[in-house]
């Protein structure tokens, strides 16, 4: 008859040889962790905004680097059960980039540390823009629905509208999801906090009483510009936020929501 302790004992030798035996198929590449990837080698964001870039395959044991860290603030996790959901099919890595408002372009790598795989991708950094989407309108140049609408704002005050095919998966637009572009002239009316936009022969008003000055903070943080007379806004984007643009000639509105973390495709701002 075997005792309790002598089979405990048996049973812990026998426990450690698996793990060991794991752990050197683990070193020595016994272990198919697939080929370490990204879904494409140039990646585009604005210089104020935020970017998550997947990475897929490898063993989840890896460096991230940067060539430049002066454009961006970089940090990465690897993945977890606990936020499963949160994740696409085989990405092991999400890497998360903070523009520091600075315009440039710069490298990132990523290194498998089992495998020794590598894998890198070009990122750049354009002016910092605020993208909204038309949500209301009686204005007829601004139609709320089909097409949909999307006004983009750079840092330089350049203001684009877009008309879009669809409405699907807006925060995952492409470039063929543009149906046309046009240009509209963007001023600003500084200490009075307004701004002004016309659109042809529709002269808007975005007044700091409609808005709220809090929301035109952090309109120009995100734009990286700015304006005298306005409190300091903390980077935090106000829930559902709403931006009314009024026709003063014809009482004509439209309504914008922000959407802080839509990024237009790659390619569209420098054009």
């Amino acid at each position: 008859m075997i005792r309790l302790p002598r089979l405990l004992s048996v049973a812990f030798v026998l426990l450690s040889a698996t793990l060991f035996l794991s752990c050197l198929k683990d070193t020595f590449g016994d272990i198919d962790y697939g080929q370490l990837s990204l879904r494409k080698p140039v990646y585009e964001m604005p210089c104020t905004g935020q970017l998550r870039v997947p990475v897929f395959y490898g063993s989840k044991r890896v460096a991230v680097s940067m060539a430049d860290t002066s454009l961006a603030k970089m940090t990465f996790r690897t993945y977890s059960d606990m936020y499963s959901n949160l994740w696409e099919e085989n990405q092991t890595v999400s890497i998360l980039l903070e523009g520091r408002n600075k315009e440039g372009a710069t490298f990132v790598g990523v290194k498998d540390l089992r495998t020794q795989d590598s894998v890198a991708f070009k990122l750049r950094f354009t002016a910092g823009y605020v993208a909204m989407l038309v949500s209301r309108s009686t204005i007829p140049v601004f139609k709320a629905k089909d097409p949909q609408m999307l006004l983009f704002i750079d840092g330089h005050m350049n203001a684009y509208l877009f008309h879009l095919k669809s409405f699907q998966a807006v925060s995952q637009l492409t470039a063929n999801e543009l149906a046309a572009r046009g240009a509209v002239a963007l001023g600003g009316a500084g200490k009075s906090l307004s701004v002004n936009l016309t659109l042809g022969d529709a002269k808007l008003n975005l007044a700091a009483e409609q808005a709220g000055s809090e929301v035109l903070a952090y309109v120009f943080h995100m734009l990286g510009v700015k304006r005298d007379g306005l409190p300091a806004s903390d980077g935090t984007a106000p829930k559902n936020t709403l931006i009314r643009f009024v026709d003063a000639a014809s009482d004509g509105e439209v309504d914008f929501l922000l959407q802080p973390l839509l990024s237009i495709p790659d390619g569209v701002m420098a054009d």
